[in-house]
């Protein structure tokens, strides 16, 4: 596309999820997510098949292809965030599967090597079900970022100090969707007993600080 052709499709589309950079210099409006792809994805990904459970426009997928991965798929469920995932992949010419299928139906049929699961979890009402079946999917990794008891949203509830020491507990919050759109939150502790203890679903989980703008968010890096 044009620069004109680019400039019109900008100025006609709300893109406010991601940043994505197009040609001619020019952006989406929204946040950059480079500094966490910097944290979750390695330098090289040859070859290897990527899962992106609530993709959005697709940033982190183009991210693993620019790393060398060749097998992209990305659900979004949103219908907005979707048509313009696809409206974003005509624009780069990319060969990205874009859909809003079930996730538990694709990983029913495959396996990927690496399965994202960003800013994802609390908008789940059956999250640890979601993640043994994420879990299953993923052949070397699987990255959920996730807002813990410390985010603002379900801390401005409590007393001061008591979301500070439940992070520190093996807690899962429960959130009001009258309120707020989350269903549940996650400590650190927790996520790590439903994915290693309860079943030993990974060898190894890192945990991270997001990036992310919202507070109170980490990053869990499960490794097979």
């Amino acid at each position: 596309m044009s620069k004109a052709e680019l400039e019109a499709l900008l100025a006609h589309e709300k893109f406010v999820y991601q940043r994505m950079d197009l040609p001619h210099g020019l952006a989406t409006r929204g946040e950059d997510r480079s500094a966490t792809a910097r944290a979750i994805l390695p330098e090289r990904m040859d070859g290897r098949a990527v899962l992106d459970v609530g993709c959005c426009y697709g940033f982190f997928l183009y991210e693993a292809q620019k790393r060398g991965a060749t097998r992209l798929v990305g659900l979004e469920k949103n219908p907005e965030r979707l048509r313009h995932a696809r409206l974003l992949r005509d624009v780069y010419g990319a060969t990205l599967e874009l859909g809003d299928d079930d996730f538990q139906t694709v990983c029913e049929r495959e396996a990927f090597d690496d399965v994202l699961l960003l800013n994802v979890l609390h908008h789940l009402k059956e999250p640890v079900a979601a993640l043994r079946t994420l879990a299953r999917a993923a052949r070397k990794r699987l990255i959920v970022e996730f807002p813990t008891p410390a985010d603002p949203k379900f801390a401005r509830g409590l007393l001061p100090g008591v979301a500070a020491a439940l992070t520190r507990l093996p807690i899962i919050g429960v959130s009001s969707l009258a309120e707020n759109d989350q269903t549940f939150l996650f400590s650190k502790a927790a996520l790590e007993r439903v994915l290693t203890e309860h079943e030993p679903l990974f060898a190894k989980i890192t945990f991270l600080p997001s990036p992310k703008k919202e507070k109170g968010r980490l990053i869990a890096i499960c490794e097979k």
